[in-house]
């Protein structure tokens, strides 16, 4: 073998973090922006493959994104590696995301000991050897390394790589999207659906219990008693004289035992 013949390069259905509407995943993305840089620099064959649900209507988007076909495995989540096993069997190279959006981590590591090739992770660049890779590794503290991988390999690619998407979308259209299998589809419906369920109990208001009278006070209520402090029986004297004002406040001090006489 003098190079690269056929390349494979996976792709998920991706959420977005925030709105949690699919998207196409980005690393995914860039994996397939790297095999088509390495078709272009010699004659390979580059295919496009998605494991799971086929009705997926953002598979498109790697159309749009410089994919001819992208290959639906029809399939439920636990015979995913099984499906693409039997779909790569015959690949030089194998090119997928680190992780998918949906998360699945384990999926290129799983793929690589059932096919018996060696894996190399977090690749920030691929180019083309005899009989081999050389591949741009990421590394911890802003380190990089070049490693040689004699083929066939598996490569997982790091979200930090250098590459340019570019997307078109009348691509949409000249591409095409092919179901290579229908088993287990109702097992891929079953698994995936949403189970809706009816509600079991209402919530509870939480109220908090007065410690003096042992009833329930609204928050309305606490927030008054905290601003207006409580009455404590006591006499209020504004309109009489000073002689008055005296008396009260010396008849506050004896039935309190603050003054003896």
């Amino acid at each position: 073998m003098s190079g690269i013949l056929n390349i494979a390069v996976l792709v998920s259905v991706g959420v977005h973090p925030i709105s949690g509407v699919a998207r196409y995943c980005r690393n995914d993305a860039l994996g397939l922006a790297m095999g088509l840089q390495l078709i272009e620099a010699q004659s390979a064959q580059l295919e496009v493959f998605h494991a799971g649900e086929p009705n997926e209507a953002v598979l498109s988007e790697y159309l749009a994104l410089g994919a001819l076909c992208v290959k639906v495995i029809a399939c439920a989540d636990k015979d995913v590696v099984k499906n693409l096993t039997e779909n790569l069997a015959n690949c030089d190279l194998i090119i997928t995301g680190t992780r998918a959006e949906g998360g699945r981590g384990l999926l290129p590591y799983l793929l690589a000991e059932k096919l018996g090739l060696p894996i190399i992770a977090n690749v920030l660049e691929i180019k083309s050897a005899e009989n081999a890779l050389e591949v741009l590794q990421f590394l911890p503290k802003g380190k990089r390394r070049r490693v040689f991988v004699e083929l066939p390999a598996v490569v997982v690619v790091h979200p930090f790589a250098v590459v340019e998407l570019h997307y078109a979308h009348a691509q949409k259209s000249t591409g095409k999207i092919e179901i290579l299998t229908q088993e287990n589809k109702k097992d891929i419906s079953k698994s995936i659906a949403w189970k809706p369920s009816p509600k079991t109990y209402m919530p509870v208001k939480l109220k908090a219990i007065d410690e003096k009278y042992g009833i329930h006070k609204t928050g309305h209520a606490r927030m008054v008693e905290a601003l207006v402090s409580e009455s404590k029986n006591g006499i209020v004297v504004i309109e009489q004289d000073s002689v008055e004002k005296a008396q009260v406040i010396v008849r506050y001090l004896r039935e309190h035992h603050l003054i003896d006489f």
